[in-house]
């Protein structure tokens, strides 16, 4: 009887934990989260970012075990994407994410333990229709402005 108990209670002690710190749903704009340690974002480059490639590589290095989720902003709050994983035992990451056309932002929100972190970001997809118009654009001589 005790062994049960003790059982059931492990097992009600691993749910709860779990449920406790588990990514939410929505985050409102300035979260940053009660640490700034658990991730460091190396691509993007700076916060701020364009491509003319829907895909982009969001990459860095972060503690081992943490569990790390892709917001994406709309309609005044962050919402919570399919984009998540756990930073393995050499704490490098990379995770391929699809791009809407326009200004994404984002927020990349870290877990581990009781610490979590958000670091925003903001991707400009561009349109690959754009780079083709820059390659097909000409411009006559006679339509330059003189003096």
């Amino acid at each position: 009887m005790l062994k049960k108990l003790m059982v059931i209670l492990c097992i009600v002690t691993i749910l709860c934990t779990s449920i406790a710190y588990a990514a939410p749903n929505t985050l409102s704009s300035g979260t940053t989260g009660n640490s700034n340690n658990l991730i460091v974002i190396t691509n993007p480059p700076t916060d701020k970012s364009a491509t003319f490639d829907m895909s982009y590589i969001i990459s860095g290095y972060g503690r081992q075990g943490a569990s790390v989720t892709i917001y994406f902003y709309d309609n005044g709050v962050y919402k919570k994407s399919m984009y998540d994983w756990k930073i393995g035992a050499s704490g490098l990451f990379f995770k391929k994410i699809t791009l809407a056309k326009g200004k994404n932002a984002i927020i990349c929100y870290a877990e581990s333990g009781k610490a979590n972190q958000a670091v925003p970001l903001e991707i400009t997809y561009l349109g690959s229709n754009f780079m083709g118009a820059l390659n097909n654009a000409k411009i006559s001589v006679t339509q330059l402005p003189t003096k």
